[in-house]
């Protein structure tokens, strides 16, 4: 039972003062239909509240001491359902950013790249299939520096994982400039190289010499690697880098010019959109414009400033 939820009207007593006639107003406390009801015994109210689900309305009764007025009104043949509440969520507000951003890291150029780096298959730029990268490890026993003595299948395994897992092309290249020793060459004629090189491999933080062979075969990495690294090595350092996708475009409008179309294009007036306006920030040209008419100003202004000049 809800406290305060019982009251007695009084009537008027100018007729009759000493008349003890009263009604009382009990609150009928239906969930989702609460209302107050008069009645002649207080017990019948109590026995029908008990039977019905008691839910808290807050403090809706009317105060003491006040009487309430009597309505004519007719009352609905048919009960009034209670209505439900709204499922409808407002949508979320959108962010003031474009709609698609760019992602580097898919980019195919990007992609060939760092498969080419960690030894994983590509595909060329001139659409060339490459295939994955794998240790040729070689029986070196019979020669004279005995590589495969030195160092086992597993150590050249870790070597070769060691050297993809850089995964950069001048970290790659240093790594070579430390394991080749270029020296000339003890007889130098015309018909002999200049320069001889000696090469290495480290396991457990010791230096192995090993022949040529064992070297790129274990690396993976062809003999023209390896000078190329060698002709860019300056006190031990590899000091080159790939210039492979560095150079710009022919096609590719100058950064002046773009600067100049962007100032042109800014020049016009701008009006909001209608109907996002509350979402997003965009600014749109007038109708009356066209991608022809702005070229044909864009021609004017540019001689017109020449002329200047």
């Amino acid at each position: 039972m809800m406290s305060n939820s019982v009251y007695d009207i009084i009537p008027d007593l100018q007729d009759n003062e000493h008349s003890q006639e009263y009604i009382k107003v009990a609150l009928i406390a239906i969930k989702g239909q609460e209302h107050y009801d008069a009645v002649c015994h207080l017990d019948e109210v109590l026995e029908r509240t008990s039977q019905t689900e008691q839910s808290t309305i807050g403090d809706c009764s009317p105060p003491n001491n006040v009487r309430t007025p009597m309505t004519n009104k007719r009352k609905r043949s048919t009960p009034v359902t209670p209505r439900k509440r709204a499922n409808y969520k407002s949508p979320v507000k959108k962010q003031l950013f474009r709609k698609k951003k760019k992602n580097q890291e898919v980019w195919k150029r990007n992609v060939r790249q760092f498969n080419r780096v960690h030894g994983l298959p590509y595909t060329g730029l001139t659409g060339k299939e490459q295939t994955k990268k794998k240790m040729q490890y070689r029986d070196c026993s019979k020669c004279k520096f005995k590589c495969s003595v030195k160092i086992t299948a597993q150590q050249a395994g870790d070597i070769f994982a060691t050297y993809y897992q850089l995964g950069s092309y001048e970290k790659q290249r240093n790594f070579i400039c430390q394991h080749v020793e270029q020296t000339k060459a003890k007889r130098c004629t015309t018909n002999r190289k200049e320069n001889s090189n000696t090469y290495f491999l480290t396991t457990d933080g010791k230096k192995e010499r090993v022949c040529k062979a064992f070297f790129l075969g274990i690396l993976h990495v062809s003999k023209k690697t390896v000078e190329y690294s060698l002709k860019k090595k300056e006190h031990g350092v590899f000091v080159g880098r790939d210039n492979r996708g560095k150079n710009p475009s022919i096609n590719r409008t100058p950064k002046g010019d773009r600067h100049l179309i962007s100032e042109h294009i800014q020049s016009f007036p701008t009006v909001s959109s209608h109907y996002t306006r509350k979402d997003s920030n965009r600014q749109y040209l007038s109708s009356n414009l066209s991608v022809q008419k702005m070229h044909q100003l864009t021609n004017k202004n540019v001689r017109g400033k020449a002329k200047n000049m």
